[in-house]
């Protein structure tokens, strides 16, 4: 994972150095790791490597140290005139239809383990 982190440094570097604004950081980033995958199942395809006992990618990764520089990249380039111009739509996708995904998804997974079609430990345990 160090050597991805420097490639993506150095790739936003030439982004910045190189005036490219119309190319956000997080769009280069992605796409460079959409190449290194794409690399990595060529050698794997091969049989040069095998790259799933050598390198695994886990999900929390992904959700504790590459979504939020994401997330921050794209609240950081936002027009503050357009977000304040929007606010009331901004609230009411972020409060309400929040809350009604919750109200959803809870509700389904409480339906589901009282007919018995999924077992409440496994949700305790994650």
């Amino acid at each position: 994972m160090d050597s991805c982190s420097g490639i993506c440094i150095i790739l936003v570097h030439m982004l910045i150095k190189f005036k490219l604004h119309s190319l956000p950081e997080s769009v280069a980033v992605v796409s460079l790791g959409i190449l290194m995958g794409a690399f990595i199942k060529i050698i794997e395809s091969q049989q040069l490597a095998n790259w799933k006992e050598e390198e695994m990618f886990r999900p929390n990764m992904f959700f504790l140290l590459l979504l939020p520089p994401i997330i921050f990249e794209s609240g950081y380039s936002l027009h503050k005139g357009n977000f304040f111009q929007n606010i009331g739509s901004i609230t009411l996708f972020a409060v309400f239809r929040t809350t009604i995904s919750a109200f959803i998804v809870g509700g389904g997974i409480y339906f589901l383990g009282q007919g018995n079609a999924i077992e409440s430990e496994h949700i305790c345990r994650s």
